[in-house]
């Protein structure tokens, strides 16, 4: 598929990479909700915050979206993989919207230097 013509792929790539980071490190630490664990903190939080700068300077266009979408959908994957969304389910949401900030700031940085920026 080419990701340039596409208008859903850098989208579709940001929630993959939320989907995927959440799961590997559910894999790897053997939590339901591996925020708990420091290997988030330390691991899976900074790879997030990558993913999301790397894919808005590939696709500059709404970079403050595809930051959220890497973080909004570790909470979906948290409640697939817990098989219920819970009755706190707006904390955390909110909570994955707040830890997304230094993403969404690193990915409007990106996205400015961006070689692929329309002016």
């Amino acid at each position: 598929m080419n990701t340039d013509r596409h208008p859903l792929a850098p989208a579709s790539l940001a929630i993959l990479a939320g989907i995927a980071l959440w799961g590997l490190t559910t894999l790897i630490t053997h939590r339901r909700e591996p925020w708990d664990n420091s290997a988030y903190w330390l691991f899976t939080y900074p790879l997030a915050i990558a993913a999301a700068i790397l894919l808005s300077h590939r696709y500059p266009q709404q970079p403050a979206v595809l930051s959220l979408l890497v973080f909004e959908s570790q909470f979906v994957a948290m409640a697939v993989n817990n098989r219920e969304i819970g009755n706190l389910w707006p904390m955390g949401m909110m909570m994955f919207a707040v830890i997304a900030v230094p993403a969404i700031l690193g990915s409007q940085w990106a996205a400015r230097r961006s070689p692929h920026r329309q002016a």
